[in-house]
């Protein structure tokens, strides 16, 4: 499948997004998957921003979306996250989370996950609101 991915506009897949290897993604639109994106590490740079239904990812994780948003329904990852977009919407229905930076530069940073919550960097122009259950 692929594992390199990149548009002059926006990227929009119906389907699941499986990679045997590392997932690049760059587009100056958004970027967005309706169903499962698996990768070893994942790096997506939308500035349009990013929508994820669920992402399982390895050891890196980095969602740029400077002038959109992030949402993801469900990230898995044992690895460090770094989510930078107006707004940050992550869940995590099945574990923890590591995060080395969580901004948004708009809105809000709100982050839930099923298990440990760990953070470095974290800010907002508005809230963030973190739990971990």
């Amino acid at each position: 499948m692929f594992t390199d991915l990149r548009a002059a506009n926006g990227i929009a897949l119906q389907g699941d997004l499986a990679v045997a290897g590392d997932l690049t993604v760059q587009t100056p639109g958004a970027f967005s998957v309706a169903g499962a994106t698996s990768a070893d590490d994942a790096h997506i740079a939308a500035d349009g921003g990013i929508s994820l239904a669920s992402l399982a990812s390895g050891a890196i994780t980095t969602l740029d979306a400077t002038g959109g948003n992030i949402v993801v329904g469900d990230l898995e990852t044992g690895g460090r996250v770094t989510a930078r977009a107006r707004d940050v919407h992550i869940l995590s229905l099945a574990g923890g989370l590591n995060f080395d930076e969580a901004t948004a530069t708009a809105g809000n940073v709100f982050v839930r996950t099923a298990g440990d919550l760990n953070t470095q960097i974290v800010s907002a122009s508005n809230a963030v609101d973190l739990a971990s259950s």
